[in-house]
């Protein structure tokens, strides 16, 4: 029976020294897993850390571009009203350009009234000197013709000079007329460019609302992201918590498992060199067998108790979903 036994210790001590390799290498991994779910920890801490920072800086730029928008909003009011203004403006120059051009119309004729009045002037002077001819040759009964017709000498040279006077005047005025008339064709070309530039600034600013519109609408989308993967972060830490914890555990069992072996493994050992030098040492054998089951009984308990934290860590990983 002793005989017996010894062979059985053997093969005991055999399977528990194998199963102690085995749990010296899960508690490796029980220990390496522990370290890596502290990493992923730190890293889920770190990047929450940058989604709030980066949570600051999205904020600014939707505060910027918000500033942009009116800016440019109120931009292409003050060019709408600018636009007004000029066409007004355009307007009021194409009508007095009308009105100069009416005047240097109205100059051209007076002109013309002026040189008639002129060559009137001419034909009464030439008309009186021959009425003082006739005059001189009636002798004594021609003195009062000659007296009138020296008076309407006299008249139509001061109509002459009466009509010289108009004309320069009227052709000073038609010079001016004529500049102003030109002012006014520059002050309306001018005034169509104006025009044109105010459209094409007009043009830019809405284009300018079109792109900020779009990136309004783009920083939305980042911010919308950024708002659901800080969630899913702060619902991960408390997660990756959970994990860290159970793993501990676990490593922490696996180690305990690892002692307990190498005491079951000690016991099986002294129950084989007893059964070798004395196989009259049954009681002591026999002690040595029930503190053997003791702790065989022990490992089995602290393999049911790590299967149990396999299972949790498991639950703890498969809660969070992405």
């Amino acid at each position: 029976m002793i005989r017996g036994l010894t062979y059985y210790v053997h093969s005991k001590c055999k399977s528990m020294t194998e199963l102690r390799q085995a749990i010296d290498q899960v508690a490796t991994g029980a220990r390496a897993q522990a370290d890596h779910v502290q990493k992923a920890t730190a890293v889920v801490s770190e990047t929450a850390e940058s989604i709030r920072s980066t949570d600051g800086v999205v904020h600014d730029v939707v505060s910027a571009a918000e500033r942009m928008r009116q800016a440019a909003a109120e931009g292409a009011e003050k060019v709408a009203e600018t636009l007004t203004g000029i066409q007004e403006v355009h307007s009021t120059i194409l009508r007095t350009a009308e009105a100069i051009e009416a005047l240097e119309s109205d100059s051209a004729q007076i002109h013309q009234i002026v040189q008639t009045i002129r060559e009137m002037a001419d034909q009464i002077d030439l008309l009186s000197l021959n009425a003082n001819i006739e005059a001189a040759r009636a002798g004594e009964h021609g003195k009062g013709f000659a007296v009138v017709a020296d008076e309407v000498r006299q008249l139509a040279e001061r109509s002459r000079e009466a009509t010289q006077q108009v004309v320069r005047l009227v052709d000073t005025i038609r010079q001016g007329t004529q500049a102003a008339v030109l002012a006014m064709r520059e002050a309306t070309a001018s005034g169509e460019q104006g025009q044109q530039l105010a459209h094409a600034a007009g043009r830019s600013l809405q284009a300018i609302l079109d792109e900020i519109g779009r990136t309004d609408e783009a920083v939305s989308r980042i911010r919308s992201a950024m708002d659901q993967t800080r969630g899913q972060a702060q619902q991960l830490l408390p997660v990756m918590d959970d994990v860290a914890a159970v793993t501990e555990e676990n490593a922490a069992m696996a180690q305990e498992m690892a002692d307990s072996s190498g005491s079951v493994t000690d016991h099986l050992h002294h129950m084989a060199a007893i059964g070798q030098e004395n196989a009259a040492s049954a009681e002591e054998v026999s002690a040595s067998a029930e503190q053997l089951a003791a702790a065989i009984n022990q490992v089995s308990e602290s393999a049911q108790a790590l299967a149990t934290l396999g299972q949790e860590l498991q639950r703890a990983i498969g809660s969070f979903r992405v």
